[in-house]
């Protein structure tokens, strides 16, 4: 018979990182995943207080903000070649522009989080979907009207950027921004020690 059958059957407690018998008056610390002793508790409490310390420390952000820029090129690729693809402007799909700023800012700080980088995964995120939704909303316009194509270039003045996007702003842009600005936020978020 096993330590863990012997102690199954007489009720005992083990500790399931070191092992040890755990006995009612002995202090100990009952998780989801099982039984710890205080010693083995403790050490695994630093261990993820020092993960969670060091996700926002030394972070590269000249890596971030080209991990992030190149999130954002994917997600509008997406988005737009979607639309020029199906003939659908569909805004659901510009959701990837969220995942796709989040994960290359992940990708090129080595899964940095901080809420530094938060605040730039949705400031270029939310620039990158009001760009793809002039690239879209511009799709269509030139498909009913060509000879707009030399005024609506890929890089549009400001103005123009803004005159389109105003044209096209409905309650499904709020609501699909809202969508991409969330995913964006929450890939960087920093991990949270739960209080027990």
């Amino acid at each position: 018979m096993t330590d863990s059958t012997e102690a199954a059957e007489t009720n005992e407690l083990i500790c399931m990182q070191c092992d040890k018998t755990l006995s009612d008056n002995d202090d100990k610390e009952i998780t989801e995943k099982g039984p710890l002793c205080r010693d083995c508790y403790n050490r695994l409490a630093d261990q993820l207080q020092n993960i969670v310390q060091q996700q926002g420390e030394n972070i590269n952000y000249s890596a971030a903000i080209i991990g992030a820029v190149a999130g954002a090129a994917v997600g509008v690729i997406v988005w737009w070649g979607f639309t020029v693809l199906t003939n659908i402007e569909f805004g659901l799909v510009a959701i990837v522009i969220g995942f796709t700023v989040g994960k290359g800012i992940g990708l090129t700080t080595g899964g940095k989080r901080s809420r530094e980088l938060q605040i730039m995964s949705v400031t270029v995120a939310a620039l990158a979907y009001f760009y793809a939704n002039y690239l879209v909303t511009r799709t269509f316009i030139l498909r009913e009207y060509p000879q707009y194509a030399d005024k609506l270039g890929f890089l549009p003045e400001p103005r123009l950027l803004f005159e389109i996007t105003k044209m096209s702003f409905d309650l499904f842009t709020v609501v699909f921004l809202a969508i991409v600005v969330y995913e964006a936020w929450r890939l960087v978020a920093p991990f949270q020690l739960q209080k027990t």
